[in-house]
């Protein structure tokens, strides 16, 4: 079954990479080649340690979900945010 796009789930997915970079000065996924890319993105494969803010690292984690449905929405995100201050 096909899901329709959601482009403000992909703004989302965005902003989880744009976080990522930010907290670590790296991209999340790496690969030698664009098919290793693909792979490490499709798995999910993230480096480890890469913040020692668990908040951050939560914020990230709920970003790159890779199923849209369950990625959070910058609501959830702005809620998260908020509770932190």
């Amino acid at each position: 079954s096909k899901q329709s796009f959601d482009g403000f789930k992909s703004d989302c997915w965005a902003l989880g990479i744009i976080i990522f970079y930010i907290a670590s000065g790296k991209f999340p996924f790496f690969g030698i080649d664009e098919k290793s890319l693909y792979k490490s993105i499709k798995t999910l494969d993230l480096p480890q340690d890469y913040s020692k803010n668990i908040e951050i690292v939560k914020i990230i984690q709920q970003l790159l979900k890779r199923d849209p449905l369950e990625r959070s929405d910058i609501k959830e995100i702005n809620d998260i945010i908020a509770n932190l201050i």
